[in-house]
């Protein structure tokens, strides 16, 4: 007997980068995945409450290899650079504008 087919099809279309100007540098920013912002979120809330310092580092670059692709480590330089106005809020930012974008739908 040959199994049915499948009555439900789920697909995804890829994602597409959009160039932003962040602090006078333009970047093509993939819209970050969504089970990774949860995951940040999660780890922030339990910042207060419990030592979870390394997960959040690591959700959070994996945020930052997936939005900026070949320029993650070029981003993580500017972060750790005192010389370089990029903060977290920039990135923060950009995050909400590609997402908004991609969406079609302002979460603000």
């Amino acid at each position: 007997m040959t199994p049915a087919a499948p009555i439900i099809h789920i697909s995804s279309t890829p994602k597409k980068a959009v160039p932003v100007d962040l602090l006078g540098t333009t970047y093509s920013i993939k819209p970050p995945k969504s089970s990774l912002l949860l995951a940040i979120s999660n780890h922030s809330a339990k910042a207060g409450k419990e030592q979870d310092a390394e997960g959040l580092i690591r959700d959070f670059d994996n945020i930052l290899k997936l939005m900026f692709g070949k320029n993650f480590q070029v981003i993580k330089e500017r972060l750790g650079d005192p010389t370089d106005e990029l903060d977290l809020d920039h990135i923060f930012e950009a995050v909400e504008a590609v997402t908004e974008d991609k969406a079609d739908n302002p979460t603000s």
